[in-house]
């Protein structure tokens, strides 16, 4: 009750107030009287209270520092005297929002007219700082606000884990930038407890959380650095393009950096693969992980709406992102497999498996343009962006690569740091290598000894599932994802989602596929149509019921049980990756139809070849596009599409030039430096197995 009528108090001051504005404060008698005079302006008793009211809100009272006092009162004689610069800095200060009940629970105010307040006084310059509280509600007063949409008991129990758990409310104000946060605190927390005066709630505000124009800082010796680095990376492939441009028959250095050359290799129709139906699934594959993280960052950052996710979970079109993560696993499998099959093509052409080539070639291909991606994300990320949000979002980006660099060039951060990734996706490089490095001791046997690498390729397998299962089973973790917003923090997450041993099957799967594919290499197997109808039917329920089935664990009425989440936990990623080994067995025996021949388009065998750029760089610049943000979002499945397919083309553009610059330069250089006879490699084409 107390709750509504200050609510109501609340609103009839700003909406006084804001008639103020306009009906005094565009007069340019006053205006001109502010300036030359500071004299308040003249106000009927009822304004005079509801300015009064303003004023004990958002000015301070008895601040501790000095210049702090001074300013605050500079400040109170502003709004009195409908000054512009104070009354710029009222108008960007938050209000009391419309549709908390909704899930509006964040109110940005007006963050760039607040840091571009200046305003010279006899106290020193006074610049606008941007404060952004957070309102942290209790359990019982999330369940009243809960009440308002239905949610049971046993919903709210089954989502304070998830959706519930972190809810905050943002409250943002505007004030001097002399007044440190040590002074603003008490005063907002006072007034916010008097506002919300009978409810369990906590008021913080960090001074990280405070932000000035010079908030970004001085540039470092490692940006400009950086800068340095890029500049003539990019100069080098100017340089190189115009002389290639001239003079066509240029030397192979010249070749090696030319926008032009690569630019060949990167449209080019030949390749020495069979596979041509990867570079659909591939490519494909690549949006699917791309548009599902667009999701997540939907639903991580602030929405006007972001109560209705509660009913978003409910349907089956949500469960197309909730239990597409195993689109991470065609990828694994895929990987595998062409190991698998390069190492059998090797092997038998040249009778000797060179160790030595097998790991440093890989380790150097995979880490030359990782170690890009880290440089970027550890010194430089934060010029992309500003906004009440950014510097917790790109230090949440940033400090882990700083810290961690290392261990994520080793490829080994999924064990050390599970719960700091550095470049988040790249928990999936790391399981890939590891699997790489462990795949000679499954390829090597089948290669002398088929049948004791079958046994090894079976055992293997079985005890990749057994490991997962028992995962599940002893900490008992629920099928599919968590929907969380502190997900990269969750057990599940850290020691299930992203461990390499947990996650190997599929991998396993395509090494016996890849060897399955070579063998067949070149044979006429024919199906009848009874079979082909019945391998595409079970692939079809396969992947349709990998996706869907983790449905079932987001509904109400559906009760934990350990065998069948151990299950799904354990087994799905397989049927996954069975469904598209069909596909894909299908497309390579003739028996693939129109499938193959989109798979096989040219268009997807370019678009394939910028799939590690993109898949190194989208997430960064989706946390840059919403931790940048200075107004919530909303929240559709629309919406959502709407940002996927603009992140699409932006990371196509982003891809072609990281490829251009640097990727394909990389590339060649290696392939010159491990091949005998460069000529012939020059302009060589591979399938690349990354996503």
């Amino acid at each position: 009750m107390n709750l509504a009528k200050n609510s109501a108090k609340l609103a009839a001051c700003i909406l006084t107030c804001s008639m103020l504005d306009v009906t005094i404060g565009l007069s340019p008698n006053n205006a001109r009287e502010s300036e030359n005079e500071r004299k308040p302006v003249k106000l009927t008793m009822k304004q005079g209270l509801v300015m009064n009211q303003v004023i004990g809100t958002y000015t301070l009272n008895d601040p501790r520092d000095p210049l702090c006092r001074k300013h605050s009162e500079e400040y109170r004689v502003g709004l009195r005297a409908m000054e512009t610069w104070a009354l710029q800095m009222f108008d960007s200060s938050s209000k009391l929002q419309s549709g908390i009940l909704m899930g509006n629970l964040v109110e940005y105010g007006a963050f760039k007219q607040c840091l571009r307040i200046y305003k010279a006084t006899q106290n020193g310059p006074i610049r606008g700082k941007h404060c952004t509280f957070r309102i942290i509600p209790g359990e019982a007063t999330l369940r009243t606000v809960m009440a308002f949409h239905n949610v049971s008991r046993k919903r709210f129990d089954l989502l304070k884990k998830s959706i519930i758990e972190g809810v905050r409310l943002m409250w943002s104000v505007c004030i001097p930038d002399s007044c440190p946060s040590s002074d603003v605190f008490p005063h907002f927390n006072k007034t916010i407890s008097e506002l919300v005066q009978g409810l369990d709630i906590t008021v913080t505000l960090a001074e990280e959380n405070c932000m000035t124009l010079s908030s970004g800082g001085e540039w470092s010796s490692k940006e400009y650095s950086f800068l340095i680095l890029a500049a003539c990376i990019i100069f080098g492939v100017l340089v190189c393009t115009i002389i290639d441009l001239v003079k066509r028959d240029s030397n192979h250095f010249v070749k090696i950096f030319s926008a032009i050359s690569n630019g060949q290799k990167l449209l080019a129709r030949k390749t020495n693969h069979e596979l041509n139906c990867l570079h659909g699934i591939r490519f494909l594959s690549t949006c699917y992980v791309m548009f599902g993280h667009r999701f997540m960052t939907g639903m991580l950052f602030p929405s006007i709406n972001s109560l209705q996710l509660i009913d978003w979970v409910l349907e089956y079109t949500s469960t197309l992102i909730i239990g597409g993560t195993v689109c991470v696993d065609s990828f694994l499998f895929v990987s595998g497999m062409l190991v698998s099959y390069g190492f059998f093509e090797n092997v038998t052409k040249n009778n000797r498996f060179n160790v030595v080539f097998f790991y440093v070639y890989r380790y150097i291909r995979i880490t030359l343009p990782l170690s890009v991606a880290v440089i970027l994300y550890s010194t430089f990320i934060q010029r992309f962006g500003e906004g009440p949000l950014w510097r917790e979002t790109y230090q949440a980006m940033q400090l882990p690569c700083q810290y961690f660099w290392w261990s994520t060039l080793l490829h080994i951060q999924n064990y050390v740091n599970p719960q700091a990734l550095c470049i988040p996706q790249t928990w999936y490089l790391t399981c890939e290598m590891v699997y790489y490095y462990f795949s000679p001791v499954i390829l090597y046997p089948l290669w002398k000894w088929p049948k004791i690498g079958c046994l090894i390729l079976a055992l293997t397998y079985i005890a990749s599932v057994g490991i997962n299962f028992s995962l599940a089973w002893t900490r008992e973790y629920q099928g599919g994802m968590p929907l969380t917003n502190q997900l990269f923090h969750t057990e599940y997450f850290q020691r299930h989602y992203v461990a390499p041993h947990v996650r190997a099957s599929p991998y396993i799967i395509g090494l016996g596929f890849g060897y399955t594919i070579f063998k067949t290499k070149g044979k006429k197997i024919s199906l009848g149509l009874f079979w082909k109808l019945v391998g595409w039917l079970v692939a079809i329920i396969f992947l349709s019921c990998v996706v869907l089935g983790s449905h079932v664990f987001q509904e109400e009425n559906h009760d934990y049980n350990r065998l069948e989440s151990s299950l799904y936990l354990s087994c799905s990623r397989s049927a996954w990756v069975l469904g598209i080994a069909w596909i894909i067995w299908a497309c390579v025996h003739g028996q693939g139809g129109f499938v193959n021949d989109i798979l096989s388009l040219h268009v997807f065998r370019v678009l394939g070849r910028l799939g590690y750029g993109i898949f190194l760089f989208h997430m960064c610049f989706q946390f840059l596009k919403d931790g940048s943000g200075q107004m919530p979002a909303y929240f559709s499945n629309f919406h959502m599409l709407y940002y996927c397919f603009g992140d699409l083309a932006i990371m196509i553009v982003v891809g072609a030039l990281f490829a251009l610059c640097f990727e394909y330069p990389c590339l060649t250089i290696e392939t010159l430096l491990f091949e005998k006879n460069p000529r012939k490699i020059l302009f060589k084409q591979t399938i690349s197995n990354l996503p």
